[in-house]
């Protein structure tokens, strides 16, 4: 059987051999000022041959580029998208100061990093290869930088720091007997002081309470119940709480807990506070989340 077909046929060339394949031809990114990637950079590897700069990353380390960016937050995360070529594998590294005496921040194997600490206004190098050591390599992406809504310190606190962020280190509030549980046990860390320069957010600055590691509450989080998966133990005065009200037997896992004494010269008390869950959708029929302020 036979039949007529039209179709278009493009053949195209490579592009020229890449221009940034040393740290001073590094091509400058944007940054996006939110997780959103508006701004996004469209580049290649394409004849690249290995940097004289020590590289943390070990595999692969024969045709890397160069980019660089100015923080602009203390978290940002940095995404490669749309990969094609004849790899898709791309390993990179993070450097600050001059290109002759370069500072690594160390070696990243995945193509969505969030990357903590940085320093605003301090210019980054990146440094991007194939993850093979296949000679002569074309690879076409996007790279994507973009903030973070909040920024969640990663600094291990005394459960009295988070009480003091709290109150907003109120001097006529007396605190006592202040003590934490968040997972610790577990390897997790679900208790954090925040700060935000998002105007679309509701809170400047606080302390946030998670059933997986505080910090990825920045984001982005495109999975269900994507930390924690009943990881460490619950609260047994919130269930005896439950059990008291309700009658109900619950069984509470994963809680993060701050629990203190507090003497306050005023006679009125507000307690803002802003909740979310990442499994809506999948398990609230079987599952609830829940956030319990409990005043004694």
């Amino acid at each position: 059987l036979l039949q007529d077909t039209t179709f278009d046929l493009c053949v195209s060339g490579l592009p020229p051999t890449s221009t940034n394949d040393e740290c001073i031809t590094a091509i400058t990114l944007p940054v996006n000022s939110g997780l959103d990637c508006v701004n996004i950079t469209n580049t290649y590897i394409l004849n690249a041959t290995a940097s004289s700069q020590t590289n943390p990353c070990t595999i692969g380390t024969d045709d890397d580029v160069w980019y660089k960016f100015t923080a602009t937050n203390t978290s940002h995360l940095i995404q490669f998208k749309n990969i094609i070529g004849s790899s898709i594998n791309l390993d990179f590294s993070i450097y600050f100061g001059d290109c002759n005496s370069l500072n690594s921040l160390g070696c990243f194997l995945t193509h969505s990093n969030m990357y903590h600490n940085l320093t605003i206004g301090q210019e980054y190098f990146l440094r991007i290869h194939t993850a093979d050591t296949t000679i002569g390599q074309y690879v076409e992406f996007d790279i994507c930088i973009s903030s973070p809504s909040i920024n969640v310190s990663t600094a291990s606190l005394n459960a009295i720091d988070y009480v003091n962020e709290l109150i907003d280190y109120n001097p006529c509030i007396t605190i006592s007997n202040a003590t934490k549980s968040a997972g610790e046990t577990a390897g997790f860390n679900g208790i954090n002081t925040f700060t935000n320069t998002n105007p679309n957010f509701s809170f400047q600055s606080g302390v946030v309470m998670s059933t997986g590691n505080a910090t990825s509450t920045q984001g982005p989080n495109l999975t269900i119940n994507a930390e924690g998966n009943q990881a460490w133990g619950g609260d047994s005065e919130l269930e005896q709480i439950i059990l008291d009200g309700t009658g109900q037997t619950m069984v509470s896992r994963n809680a993060s807990k701050l629990e203190f004494d507090f003497t306050s010269q005023f006679p009125l008390m507000t307690f803002d506070f802003l909740f979310a869950s990442d499994e809506y959708g999948t398990f609230q029929c079987n599952f609830a989340d829940a956030f319990a302020f409990i005043l004694t």
